[in-house]
């Protein structure tokens, strides 16, 4: 009967029950493709052709949680200095009125600048000429096709890092999701 099932047993559906429950919807995922549109947008008006925006982390993975924010780099944007980039940035997407409590990180090892798509409420973090973040989420990607049981043990990870968290420092995940339905 259940109370002979084994303890692992018990807790490795409970994890894939979790993974499965904070799974984005799609008005999640149509939301925050909307919110990096409108930014996407702003980037494109702002900066020579041939830059583009790209995701990584979280958002990039599958692996976000309705908290999370979408961290975004520009690359190829020709300015002279990463610190450049995010004072170009900060400029035009306040010219377009589309973030609200931006801080502009200059100082950083990378520079970014953090803001609240308006819109949307989402936060967002970009960053400038930096491809590792967009590389490391093609990565792990590609693991977690090849290892699709990854995908539940690092969705428990992160919502439990950022359960115990007693500081406001950003967590991240690289997990992308797998092709379980939703609930």
């Amino acid at each position: 009967g259940p109370a002979a099932r084994s303890p692992l047993l018990r807790l490795h559906e409970e994890v894939l029950w979790f993974a499965d429950f904070v799974r984005p919807t799609q008005q999640e995922q149509t939301r925050r493709e909307a919110a990096l549109a409108r930014v996407r947008e702003v980037v494109t008006e702002a900066f020579p052709q041939g830059t583009r925006l790209e995701v990584f982390g979280s958002y990039a993975t599958g692996m976000y949680l309705p908290t999370s924010d979408i961290d975004c780099v520009v690359l190829g944007s020709g300015a002279g200095t990463q610190a450049d980039g995010v004072r170009a940035l900060g400029k035009a997407l306040s010219r377009r009125g589309i973030a609200r409590k931006m801080e502009l990180i200059l100082k950083a090892r990378v520079p970014i600048a953090k803001f609240v798509e308006a819109q949307s409420g989402i936060q967002m973090d970009v960053s400038f000429d930096v491809a590792n973040g967009p590389q490391a989420a093609q990565f792990v990607c590609r693991a977690m096709q090849e290892l699709p049981p990854l995908r539940p043990l690092c969705v428990g990870s992160f919502s439990t890092r950022i359960a115990s968290s007693s500081s406001s420092t950003r967590t991240s995940s690289t997990c992308p999701t797998s092709s379980r339905p939703r609930r």
